[in-house]
């Protein structure tokens, strides 16, 4: 009977098999060793699991048709057998003393569930810059609701924590989002300011998808707030109208200025209160013009200093 590993580390792939050899290679350089690495095929158009049995005995190979990353975590979470559960995204790679790091971390600090600090890169891995994501830490509900800067390759939970919870596969946008706001309702969630993941930054990455980012605000507006009994009235409603603004904002962005300004009255609706909602109004009514004249007068006061 094999040992049970300390940590198992939980990779989604679909094809990108290039990156996806770089992302299992940068978990076997770790200079912490004892962990198992479980490889879900999200129906990519070629069997790679011979590939991955002879490589390491640690590598434990599933397949699926395609349902989507959050699927494929699921199926990993359930066949984890580590004490902790890291995840690791197939175009991201581990530093190699993340899991030393952050395993330590938490053995020392008794924590539930942490995420760190990462480097955003190039698609070729050149460094962009360090996102100091880590510095968001403690008991962050609800506000974790409005803003979630963590980032999920940087992840690492205990198994009894994770499993708790599942990611939902009904959604496509966010959905790693949701997770961490349900988790920190009822746990600390510890931040560690140090970059131990890169993040490539690509065309297929969320962040520059319009219509990603709208999708990803509804689903949280539908389930972290509609669907949270437990929610003050007041912090609903302040939530809400933040949430509103931001889906208002969004909209300017893709040109659907008819959805923007109904989205920008719900936000008043929802919390009058809000300020926000008039700087941000006050702001869309300067022609871009005059907005980026005072754009460039503020960065050469900044390069003055």
């Amino acid at each position: 009977m094999n040992r049970q590993p300390k940590v198992s580390v939980i990779i989604p792939f679909h094809n990108r098999l290039e990156w996806t050899h770089e992302a299992v290679k940068s978990v076997l350089d770790q200079t912490f060793q004892d962990f198992e690495i479980i490889l879900i095929d999200d129906g990519s158009t070629q069997d790679y699991v011979q590939k991955y049995k002879a490589t390491d005995s640690r590598i434990r190979y599933f397949r699926q048709k395609n349902k989507g990353p959050s699927s494929a975590r699921n199926i990993g979470i359930n066949e984890a057998s580590g004490d902790y559960i890291a995840f690791l995204d197939s175009d991201d790679l581990f530093l190699e003393d993340k899991l030393k790091t952050q395993i330590d971390w938490m053995d020392q600090n008794n924590a539930a569930i942490t995420h760190t600090s990462y480097w955003q890169v190039s698609s070729d891995l050149k460094p962009i810059q360090i996102i100091h994501s880590g510095t968001f830490s403690g008991n962050v509900y609800p506000r974790i609701i409005l803003k979630c800067p963590i980032a999920t390759p940087t992840v690492i939970a205990r198994r009894d924590v994770i499993k708790k919870f599942a990611f939902i596969e009904s959604i496509k946008i966010a959905e790693d989002n949701i997770l961490w706001a349900q988790i920190a309702k009822e746990n600390e969630i510890q931040g560690i300011d140090i970059p131990l993941t890169k993040v490539r930054l690509h065309g297929k990455n969320a962040a520059f998808d319009k219509s990603a980012q709208l999708e990803g605000l509804t689903n949280r507006l539908e389930i972290l707030v509609k669907g949270d009994k437990d929610l003050s009235p007041v912090s609903r409603r302040q939530i809400t109208s933040h949430l509103y603004l931001d889906l208002a904002s969004a909209l300017v962005s893709a040109k659907k200025y008819r959805l923007f300004l109904r989205h920008l009255s719900l936000a008043v609706i929802a919390w009058p209160f809000n300020f926000q909602i008039y700087k941000r109004l006050l702001i869309f009514s300067i022609p871009r013009a005059v907005r980026n004249v005072f754009k460039t007068m503020t960065r050469s006061i900044r390069a003055e200093k």
